[in-house]
């Protein structure tokens, strides 16, 4: 993806219209100070009233940059043009012999909708005073807007060319595009441990630091929810539609799926006369195979109970980080970190106790195995650490099934006796 400068607001040939609206600036003649004073104020024509989030955003550019020299960004909490602005740029960051200039713009909903030309300025002089910068409604295509649910929240986004507006909770981040070997990538314009990464109708969401669970968009269609026990055996799927049968065939039943009587932890589907289904979120264990699944599941069938497992087992992986705490029942170094982190897509991502890796998980109605080596970076740690991310790694990709301790901590195990055991963080 080509990198565009951020303040490129408008087309070159829309520039060219606006400069004729833009007051020259007013020179202060004084001698060269340690930094440059700029000031002035923002302003448009028109009778129409900015949103209380708006934010008035003043940049110094120099031309051939990406990134501003200096920049201010002014919540304006209601406030109504004209709006005053000051911005302070060190001599050191402005060489003689390039061009420099100052552009100012107002964005709501994290989109730039008043934009002024960008005024050419001297950085010679002691102070410049650019005087009213005349600014001009931005026209373009409707912003587009999306929810996300990652893991147990859910976020909204609003996005149109390089900027995006992202909301969680009651809190706003504005980022805008950054260069990505795919997809698109936004970083926070003030905070680069804050990102959003989409590729698709999956993203990576990153706030303040912290990693959240891949995210998916709210209006992916849901899978249909699965269900089966044993002895006797039984299969069931729900949709639109729910299909239940006995594995005899003795039974088969197909009803469209009636609304469901909710609970805190439960649900109950009054499917056809004799049928009723009821799905528990809690951990069930399937009496043959072994797999853990997230839903206990009990089906009424014409009087006898019907029990048996539910929903996708890897749904028991995501939703956050797993520190690993005992690795083949030798503990871990002390303060060293090895990570799991599994993806809605069977991405595994992770730190190894040294580098970073990702792979591929493949989920069965088995087992789980683990291809982990997929990327892996190559620093060098001390010998103790380097040896723990061996022995990780190794049982990593032996992993054959995996299940869970009366304390909830995961256990990965293979079909010896190593195992790998994390808790959530």
């Amino acid at each position: 993806m080509q990198r565009v400068a951020a303040w490129v607001f408008l087309s070159a040939g829309a520039l060219a219209v606006l400069a004729g609206c833009v007051n020259k600036p007013a020179v202060k003649p004084a001698a060269p100070l340690a930094v440059l004073s700029i000031e002035g104020a923002l302003s448009y024509r028109e009778r129409i009233a900015l949103p209380p989030d708006s934010i008035a955003v003043v940049e110094l550019r120099e031309a051939a940059s990406v990134e501003p020299i200096a920049a201010q960004r002014i919540p304006l909490n209601g406030k109504q043009v004209p709006i005053p602005f000051a911005l302070t740029a060190s001599r050191a960051a402005l060489p003689a012999g390039k061009t420099y200039s100052v552009r100012g713009a107002i964005e709501q909903a994290g989109q730039v909708s008043w934009v002024s030309a960008a005024v050419a300025i001297d950085p010679q002089h002691a102070a410049i005073d650019l005087g009213m910068l005349n600014l001009q409604a931005v026209q373009g295509r409707e912003p587009e807007r999306f929810s996300w649910r990652c893991g147990d929240r859910l976020v909204d986004t609003v996005q149109i060319g390089s900027k995006q507006r992202l909301t969680l909770d009651n809190s706003h981040f504005n980022l805008r595009q950054i260069e990505a070997a795919s997809g698109a990538r936004y970083e926070a314009i003030d905070d680069s441990s804050t990102s959003f990464w989409s590729k698709g109708t999956r993203a990576r969401l990153t706030l303040k630091g912290k990693a959240y669970p891949e995210c998916v968009r709210a209006d992916t269609p849901a899978a249909a929810f699965r269900a089966s026990g044993n002895e006797p055996g039984w299969h069931l799927e729900m949709g639109s539609r729910t299909r239940f049968n006995t594995a005899d065939g003795a039974i088969h039943i197909d009803v469209l799926t009636p609304a469901a009587e909710t609970a805190a932890t439960s649900r109950r589907y009054a499917l056809a006369p004799g049928l009723q289904v009821t799905v528990v979120d809690r951990l069930c264990v399937d009496t043959m195979s072994g797999m853990p699944h997230p839903n206990r599941v009990t089906i009424w069938l014409n009087g006898p109970k019907l029990h048996g497992c539910g929903g996708d087992p890897s749904a028991l992986l995501q939703g956050g980080e797993w520190r690993v705490v005992d690795i083949a029942g030798t503990g871990i170094v002390d303060g060293s970190h090895a990570t799991l982190n599994f993806g809605a897509d069977g991405q595994l991502t992770g730190s190894g106790s040294c580098n970073r890796y990702s792979g591929r998980t493949t989920l069965t109605g088995e087992g789980l195995t683990v291809s982990a080596k997929t990327a892996m970076t190559l620093m060098a740690c001390v010998p103790e650490l380097m040896q723990q991310e061996r022995r990780f790694m190794q049982l990593l990709e032996q992993t054959r099934r995996f299940r869970f301790d009366k304390a909830g901590a995961l256990i990965l195990e293979t079909d010896g006796k190593g195992r790998l055991t994390a808790r959530r963080l």
